[in-house]
């Protein structure tokens, strides 16, 4: 299953942990444009692969869900 068909398909993001960065992802629940499934099956899709080599997701990714945000946009007014 690929919701809403995401085209992002390079899961192994170990060599960004082992450079030690660091990701912090939002994705709004109420977001019309793009599903929510599509941040959360990457996320997972990510966690399988990384996982078995020894990696903790949650110690340099995290996924927040936010009920009721929308898509963020640029703004002139931001």
């Amino acid at each position: 299953m690929n919701p809403g068909n995401a085209t992002a398909d390079a899961f192994d993001i170990s060599d960004f942990h082992k450079r030690g960065g660091k990701l912090l992802q939002h994705h709004g629940l109420s977001n019309a444009y793009v599903p929510p499934d599509v941040s959360i099956y990457y996320y997972d899709q990510a966690s399988s692969t990384i996982e078995p080599q020894g990696i903790e997701m949650n110690d340099f990714y995290r996924l927040f869900l936010i009920s009721e945000m929308e898509l963020v946009k640029h703004s002139n007014n931001c």
